[in-house]
C-alpha cells in the first residue's frame, strides 16, 4: 500500500511539472531565443493561509511551516528597508527592535542548512526516528518533549497524551503526533521505478528517465540506476522544495498582498467581525503591523514636521518663522527639534534610542516620543484656543459696553428734547385754548351735520347694495337651473343617439360573429366526419370485395349506381349465413367505433363551449356584466356597451 501511494504521488508530481513547463513554453515569446532566466517574470505566489483546525497533523505543520517561512521573508523585506532608509537618512537605530520569528522556524526545521538538511528542530528531528528501525510516533513525541521542555515556543499537553503546542506568529496550534511518522514515510521501489521505465507508453517512460524528478529515491550518475534514498522522506522533499522556492522569492522584489473575507456566506454589505479578525491574525496582518510599527514608525518630512510642531518652542518662534520664509526647512526642524530632543530626553528618559532622530531629509520618532509631543500639541492648542475665546469675549464686552453707552447718551438726549417739546407744546395749547373754545362750537355743529350725512348715505349704499345682492342670487340661481336643464337635455340626446346607433352595429356583429361560429361548425364537423365516412366507405367494398372474391355474391349487371345497390339484396341471397353474419358483425363494430368517435367528438365541443363560456365571463366585460348586470340604476346604453365589449372580447 505505500509503495502503490509513493508511486502513485510520483506520478502525480511529474505530470504536474510536465504541465506547467507545456504552459510556461506555450506562454513565453521567443522562449527557444531567449533563455528563461534572461526574461523578467512577474510570478504570483498563493498558498494556503495560516490553518488551525479541531484536529491538526503533519499536513498543517507543513502549511503553517510555509506561512511562518514567508512571515519571516516579509519581515526581512520590512527590515531591509527600514535600514537602508535609516542609513539613507543617517539616523542611529536598533536592530533588535524589529520582532523575528527565527526561533520557530529554527524549530520546526530550518532550510539554511547545507542541501536543505538540519539536524535540530520537529521535522528533522521526525526523518531520524523515521529512519531507525523501531521508530514510532510515540518515540519521536517523547524525544521532543525530552528535548524541548524548556521551549519557549513548545509546550507538551498533559491533558491530550501525544498532542504539543507550537507557537505561531498567529496563535498556539495544537498538534496530534499519533500519524506524523506514518504520513511523513514515502519510499518509492527501485523495481517500480524500473519497471515505469519499462513501460510501454513514451509519455510515462519519459516522465521516469527525467532526472531530479524522483520523489523518495535517487539516481546513480554512473550506472543511471535507481537507488533507495539514504534519509529521504516527505519533509525532507518538503523543506528542500521550499528553500528552492524561498530562493527563487528573495530573488525578486516583492509585493505582500493579504485577502480578507467579509464574511463566510460571500454575501455583500455584510461583516462577521469574528471571522475578519481570525483571518487579519491567521494571515499575518497583525504580526505585519507590529513589524512596521518597530523601530521609528512615525516620521514626517522637515517642512510637515516644523509646520506641525513649532507651537511647542514659544522662544524660537522668530528664528523658525525666518527660516520658513527663506524656505530653510531643513535648518528649521534641526532647531526646533534638537530643542525637542532635550524635552523629551527630560520627560522620558527611559525612551530607546532617545526616541527621537533628526534624519537628513526626515524627522524620525518612536511611538512614545509621537504621544507625548501629540499632548503637548494638544495642550498648546487647547491654551491657544482659551485665549482666543479670552480675547473675544473681551472684545465682545468692550463692544457691548461702547454701545450700551452710545445708547445712553442718546436715551438722555431724546428724554430732554422731549420735555422741552413737552413744555412748548403746553404753552402752545394754553394760548391756543382761547381761540379754540371760539370755533368749538362751529366744529361740533359741522361734525354732527356731516355725521348724518354720512349716516343717510351708508344707510342708502347698504340697501341698494343689498337689493342688488339678491337680484344676483336670484339671477345665479335662475342661471344654473337653465344650465342643469340644458345639460340634462343634451346628455339625453346624445345618450339616445347613441342607444340608436349601437343597436344596429351591434345586431350586424352578433350576426357576423353568429355566421362565422356556424361556419366554423360546419367546417369542423365536416372536418370530424370526412375521414370516418371515408373509412366506413373502405370498409364496405373491402366488405363487398371479399364477398366477391369468395364468390358469393354474383356480378350485378350495373355495379355501378343506385343499381348495384338495387341488386343487393338479390346478390345476397345465395351467400352463406355464416358469411353474412361475420360481415354484419364486422360492420356493427365499424359502427359502434364511429358512434364512440362522435360521441367523444360532442363531449370535446360541449367542453370548448364551456371554456368559451368561461373565459367570456372572466373577461372585463364579463366581469362588469356580472357586476352591474341586473342593477336597476345602469342605464340601457351601458348594457349596450357591455354587449359589444362581450362580442368584441368573444
Amino acid at each position: 500500500m505505500e509503495g502503490r501511494d509513493a508511486l502513485a504521488r510520483h506520478l502525480y508530481g511529474t505530470i504536474f511539472l510536465y504541465i506547467v513547463r507545456r504552459i510556461n513554453d506555450a506562454l513565453s515569446p521567443g522562449s527557444a531565443r531567449h533563455p528563461s532566466s534572461a526574461q523578467p517574470y512577474v510570478g504570483v505566489l498563493d498558498i494556503f493561509g495560516f490553518e488551525f483546525f479541531e484536529h491538526n497533523s503533519f499536513e498543517q505543520l507543513c502549511i503553517n511551516f510555509t506561512n511562518e517561512l514567508l512571515q519571516q521573508h516579509f519581515s526581512e523585506v520590512i527590515f531591509e528597508f527600514e535600514a537602508a532608509l535609516y542609513a539613507k537618512e543617517a539616523v542611529s537605530w536598533d536592530p533588535g527592535d524589529f520582532p523575528d520569528n527565527k526561533d520557530i522556524v529554527d524549530l520546526i526545521g530550518s532550510i539554511q542548512a547545507p542541501r536543505g538538511l538540519s539536524l535540530e528542530g520537529l521535522l528533522p528531528m521526525l526523518d531520524e526516528e523515521g529512519n531507525l528501525p523501531g521508530g514510532s510516533s510515540t518515540g519521536w513525541f517523547n524525544k521532543l518533549s525530552s528535548k524541548y521542555s524548556n521551549h519557549a515556543i513548545f509546550q507538551v499537553v498533559m491533558r491530550r497524551r501525544g498532542n504539543f503546542l507550537v507557537n505561531h506568529f498567529a496563535g498556539a496550534v495544537e498538534y496530534e503526533s499519533r500519524d506524523f511518522l506514518f504520513k511523513n514515510k514515502d519510499t518509492l521501489s527501485p523495481d517500480a521505478m524500473e519497471s515505469m521505465k519499462a513501460s510501454s507508453s513514451e509519455f510515462l517512460r519519459s516522465r521516469f528517465q527525467e532526472e531530479g524528478r524522483s520523489f523518495g529515491t535517487q539516481t546513480c550518475a554512473s550506472t543511471g540506476r535507481v537507488r533507495k534514498a539514504k534519509a529521504y522522506s516527505v519533509s525532507l522533499e518538503f523543506r528542500q522544495q521550499l528553500r528552492e522556492l524561498m530562493t527563487s522569492v528573495r530573488s525578486t522584489h516583492p509585493h505582500f498582498i493579504r485577502c480578507i473575507k467579509p464574511n463566510p456566506q460571500n454575501k455583500p454589505q455584510v461583516l462577521h467581525r469574528s471571522s475578519v479578525v481570525e483571518q487579519l491574525r491567521y494571515q499575518g496582518v497583525l504580526e505585519a503591523i507590529r513589524v512596521s510599527r518597530a523601530g521609528y514608525p512615525v516620521r514626517h518630512r522637515h517642512r510637515e514636521a516644523v509646520l506641525e510642531y513649532w507651537r511647542l518652542e514659544k522662544p524660537l518662534w522668530s528664528r523658525l518663522e525666518f527660516e520658513v520664509g527663506c524656505g530653510e526647512y531643513a535648518e528649521a526642524a534641526s532647531l526646533l527639534f534638537r530643542r525637542l530632543q532635550e524635552r523629551v530626553a527630560h520627560v522620558l528618559p527611559d525612551a530607546p534610542g532617545y526616541g527621537l532622530q533628526i534624519g537628513r531629509h526626515m524627522i524620525f520618532m518612536k511611538r512614545e516620543v509621537a504621544a507625548f509631543l501629540d499632548a503637548a500639541l494638544r495642550k498648546a492648542r487647547i491654551e491657544a484656543s482659551v485665549q482666543i475665546q479670552a480675547r473675544c469675549r473681551e472684545r465682545q464686552a468692550r463692544l457691548r459696553f461702547r454701545s450700551v453707552r452710545e445708547a445712553a447718551v442718546r436715551i438722555q438726549a431724546l428724554a430732554r428734547g422731549r420735555a422741552a417739546r413737552k413744555l412748548a407744546e403746553e404753552m402752545r395749547r394754553q394760548r391756543a385754548a382761547t381761540k379754540l373754545q371760539s370755533v368749538q362750537r362751529g366744529r361740533l355743529a359741522r361734525r354732527e351735520y356731516q355725521a348724518k350725512c354720512q349716516a343717510v348715505a351708508t344707510l342708502q349704499g347698504g340697501l341698494r347694495s343689498l337689493l342688488a345682492r339678491q337680484r344676483f342670487l336670484a339671477m345665479s340661481s335662475s342661471a344654473r337651473q337653465l344650465q342643469s336643464w340644458f345639460h340634462r337635455t343634451v346628455l339625453r340626446i346624445r345618450r339616445r343617439r347613441r342607444t340608436r346607433a349601437a343597436l344596429p352595429i351591434q345586431t350586424a356583429w352578433r350576426r357576423v360573429l353568429a355566421k362565422r361560429e356556424v361556419q366554423q361548425r360546419r367546417e369542423a364537423l365536416a372536418a370530424v366526419q370526412r375521414p370516418y365516412r371515408r373509412l366506413l366507405r373502405q370498409w364496405q367494398s373491402q366488405a363487398v370485395q371479399e364477398i366477391r372474391e369468395q364468390g358469393l355474391l354474383r356480378p350485378a349487371p350495373e355495379p355501378v349506381g343506385l343499381l348495384a345497390e338495387d341488386h343487393l339484396d338479390e346478390q345476397l341471397e345465395d351467400v352463406p349465413l355464416g358469411k353474412l353474419l361475420a360481415a354484419i358483425a364486422s360492420l356493427e363494430r365499424c359502427n359502434a367505433a364511429l358512434s364512440f368517435e362522435a360521441k367523444a367528438t360532442r363531449l370535446s365541443c360541449e367542453r370548448l363551449r364551456a371554456e368559451l363560456g368561461d373565459l367570456r365571463r372572466n373577461s372585463i366585460p364579463g366581469v362588469i356584466g356580472q357586476v352591474y348586470g341586473n342593477s336597476s340604476f345602469l342605464p340601457a346604453a351601458n348594457f349596450v356597451f357591455l354587449d359589444s365589449w362581450h362580442a368584441y372580447w368573444s
